[in-house]
């Protein structure tokens, strides 16, 4: 099975995400179109208490992961898991769905 990976970077006003290099190559002939792709999506808070456990929450997972890959829930979850990797705190979580 393989897995995605969505790199988390965390700031002081918010969360950077972006698909490491691997992840972007499992979706080569994955989409119907050919428009470009983000390279990363920032969700600003106002405060770390509005935005706490941002990994926590289950559809705001999945929309991110659908705004990188251009790809619908079900698509993505064919090609396999999706693991969010914080790697300066050597944080992962495992599938959306989790």
């Amino acid at each position: 099975m393989n897995k995605m990976t969505i790199l988390v970077g965390i700031q002081r006003d918010g969360y950077t995400f972006q698909l490491a290099p691997p992840s972007r190559q499992l979706l080569d002939g994955r989409r119907a179109d050919d428009a470009p792709l983000p390279d990363s999506l920032f969700l600003r808070y106002e405060t770390g208490h509005d935005f706490i456990s941002v990994l926590g929450q289950r559809e705001l997972r999945w929309t991110v992961a659908e705004a990188l890959t251009g790809l619908q829930r079900d698509q993505i979850e064919q090609i396999g898991q999706v693991e969010y990797v914080d790697p300066k705190r050597n944080f992962a979580k495992i599938n959306p769905a989790a």
